[in-house]
């Protein structure tokens, strides 16, 4: 007696319908994270408004980012459940309506709720989403069109700061943010540039998603030993961004800065289903995401009160600098264990087996 046995595989298209995700992806992440870099924008006159210290007002962003990472698990279960479609029409919905409150918080620690809270839980349910859908709809390009969707954060943050700064000089920050919900210095430099320079890390940033993302498309290229390189190299920029406080190298350390540490949002999802499978992919990314939110809501706070401590933001770029570049150091040699197990697992399926009768 015979049984046969039928297994349904899910192909994905590599293109077709799979590029209208990409789009609707890249636009998520151009409205979503474009909002939430040009937060500095809004830092000095949040400060003045509630007569706040560096650390306090930092908490404000750092509860935005940390809840839109943190929220990363209770996402992914929503969108197994219910689906991407409707998990980031709910994420839209409580967004634009906590950035509205905004407008009325009259206390910092309201604004902690309304914009930090809901405002990143709203985000949050829009991201990962947009992120993860493009994962099913390709195979051979997973990492191009990952790349480009996700390069949506770098367009934003080019186009959003320097909105944000125009929406500030003309109804203040609180009419800005309403604007944000309808819309889903010390060192010599001035406002405006400070500004630019922000936008320069957006243009390299969406130069680095796209290209980074191409070049892990290629065969042999290793996404995780890329990753690595680039985060190493983020770290050693950040440390020595100090070294002249000078227009020119700054804007030269914006940009090399911004296309650097692009590697880890536009290769993450690659790296998570190289390391976990696509069908555990939902679920790995919201945990993936839970472990930075917690480094989102305690790392601003700490560099902020570095600067109120010592008067200089140079200790916390030391800090950070120094974070970035040990993570990506000591992932170098995990990456070349992971690759050399996987040549050995592959050397095992091509062994021939020999019967002997």
């Amino acid at each position: 007696m015979h049984t046969q046995a039928y297994v349904e595989m899910i192909v994905p298209p590599d293109g077709g319908w799979g590029w209208v995700i990409v789009a609707a992806s890249f636009m998520c992440n151009l409205v979503v994270d474009g909002i939430m870099f040009s937060y500095g924008v809004f830092f000095d006159h949040i400060k003045q408004h509630y007569n706040a210290t560096s650390a306090q007002v930092s908490l404000a962003g750092s509860l935005q980012t940390g809840f839109y990472l943190m929220a990363g698990p209770f996402v992914s279960a929503l969108a197994n459940r219910y689906g991407f479609r409707m998990v980031s029409i709910l994420g839209a919905f409580i967004a634009c309506n906590a950035f509205l409150l905004s407008y009325f918080a009259n206390s910092i620690e309201l604004l902690y709720v309304f914009y930090g809270i809901l405002g990143g839980i709203g985000a949050g349910l829009i991201y990962v989403p947009a992120v993860i859908t493009t994962g099913f709809y390709f195979e051979k390009w997973r990492a191009l069109a990952t790349g480009i969707s996700v390069c949506g954060s770098g367009i934003g943050t080019l186009v959003m700061a320097p909105i944000s700064q125009a929406l500030i000089a003309h109804m203040g920050w609180r009419g800005a943010i309403v604007v944000q919900a309808e819309r889903a210095g010390k060192a010599g430099i001035d406002s405006n540039t400070a500004t630019l320079l922000i936008s320069v890390i957006g243009i390299g940033n969406t130069i680095g998603r796209i290209g980074l993302g191409y070049v892990s498309s290629l065969p042999g290229v290793d996404a995780l030993t890329v990753n690595n390189i680039f985060i190493t190299l983020s770290g050693f920029l950040t440390i020595a961004s100090g070294l002249s406080m000078s227009q020119g190298y700054q804007f030269f350390y914006a940009a090399a800065f911004g296309l650097s540490v692009s590697v880890f949002a536009s290769l993450r999802s690659i790296i998570v289903v190289d390391l976990m499978g696509l069908e555990k992919l939902t679920n790995a990314f919201g945990l993936l995401l839970l472990f930075q939110g917690v480094g989102a809501v305690v790392g601003s706070p700490i560099a902020s009160a570095f600067v109120d401590g010592t008067g200089s933001h140079t200790l916390a770029f030391y800090f950070a600098g120094f974070d970035h570049h040990t993570l990506g150091c000591h992932l170098l040699p995990v990456a070349h264990r992971i690759n050399e197990k996987e040549k050995r697992q592959q050397a095992l399926r091509e062994v021939p087996i020999l019967l002997k009768t």
